[in-house]
Protein backbone atom coordinates (compact mmCIF):
# COMPACT_ATOMS: atom_id res chain seq x y z
CA UNK A 1 0.00 0.00 0.00
CA UNK A 2 3.00 2.18 0.37
CA UNK A 3 2.62 4.94 -2.87
CA UNK A 4 -1.07 4.75 -2.89
CA UNK A 5 -3.55 7.34 -1.99
CA UNK A 6 -7.07 6.15 -1.29
CA UNK A 7 -9.99 8.52 -1.37
CA UNK A 8 -13.60 7.50 0.03
CA UNK A 9 -16.57 9.31 -1.16
CA UNK A 10 -20.36 9.47 -0.27
CA UNK A 11 -22.55 9.54 -3.75
CA UNK A 12 -26.00 10.11 -4.13
CA UNK A 13 -26.62 8.23 -7.10
CA UNK A 14 -23.73 4.88 -7.22
CA UNK A 15 -24.40 4.22 -11.06
CA UNK A 16 -23.73 7.90 -12.07
CA UNK A 17 -21.04 8.14 -9.80
CA UNK A 18 -19.36 5.18 -11.48
CA UNK A 19 -20.33 6.73 -14.97
CA UNK A 20 -18.48 10.08 -14.19
CA UNK A 21 -15.29 8.29 -13.04
CA UNK A 22 -14.84 6.20 -16.09
CA UNK A 23 -15.41 9.29 -18.11
CA UNK A 24 -12.44 10.78 -16.76
CA UNK A 25 -10.32 7.91 -16.72
CA UNK A 26 -10.76 5.55 -13.95
CA UNK A 27 -11.47 2.34 -14.41
CA UNK A 28 -13.38 0.02 -11.75
CA UNK A 29 -11.51 -2.34 -9.71
CA UNK A 30 -11.58 -6.01 -9.53
CA UNK A 31 -12.19 -8.01 -5.93
CA UNK A 32 -13.28 -6.83 -3.18
CA UNK A 33 -14.58 -3.30 -2.39
CA UNK A 34 -17.14 -4.12 -5.31
CA UNK A 35 -20.67 -4.90 -4.47
CA UNK A 36 -24.26 -3.74 -4.93
CA UNK A 37 -23.53 -0.98 -2.14
CA UNK A 38 -20.07 0.17 -2.84
CA UNK A 39 -17.68 0.80 -5.96
CA UNK A 40 -13.98 0.56 -6.23
CA UNK A 41 -12.31 2.95 -9.27
CA UNK A 42 -8.40 3.11 -9.75
CA UNK A 43 -6.07 5.48 -11.73
CA UNK A 44 -2.34 5.39 -12.63
CA UNK A 45 -0.88 2.18 -12.25
CA UNK A 46 -3.54 1.62 -9.02
CA UNK A 47 -2.16 4.35 -7.60
CA UNK A 48 -4.89 6.05 -6.81
CA UNK A 49 -8.23 4.59 -5.36
CA UNK A 50 -11.30 5.65 -5.16
CA UNK A 51 -14.04 4.24 -3.39
CA UNK A 52 -17.50 5.18 -3.33
CA UNK A 53 -20.25 4.31 -1.08
CA UNK A 54 -24.29 5.49 -1.28
CA UNK A 55 -24.61 8.48 1.26
CA UNK A 56 -26.45 6.74 4.02
CA UNK A 57 -24.17 4.37 4.08
CA UNK A 58 -21.19 6.34 4.57
CA UNK A 59 -22.69 8.67 7.15
CA UNK A 60 -23.02 4.82 9.41
CA UNK A 61 -19.10 4.32 8.19
CA UNK A 62 -17.97 8.02 9.73
CA UNK A 63 -20.59 8.36 12.22
CA UNK A 64 -21.31 12.16 10.55
CA UNK A 65 -23.76 13.59 8.68
CA UNK A 66 -22.75 14.65 4.93
CA UNK A 67 -23.17 18.58 4.56
CA UNK A 68 -25.91 19.80 2.45
CA UNK A 69 -23.69 21.99 0.47
CA UNK A 70 -27.11 23.54 -1.04
CA UNK A 71 -26.95 25.35 2.66
CA UNK A 72 -23.40 25.72 3.70
CA UNK A 73 -19.76 25.14 2.45
CA UNK A 74 -18.45 21.72 2.29
CA UNK A 75 -15.02 21.30 3.28
CA UNK A 76 -11.97 21.38 1.05
CA UNK A 77 -9.25 19.41 1.27
CA UNK A 78 -5.76 19.45 -0.60
CA UNK A 79 -2.93 17.04 -0.73
CA UNK A 80 0.14 17.63 -2.77
CA UNK A 81 2.84 14.76 -2.50
CA UNK A 82 5.90 15.04 -4.40
CA UNK A 83 8.72 12.41 -5.23
CA UNK A 84 11.29 11.63 -3.31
Amino acid sequence: MPGQIWINLPVQDLNRSIAFFKEVGFSVSHGPGNGEDNASLTIGDNNVNVMLFPAAMFEKFTGTRIADTSKRIARNRKLIATDR
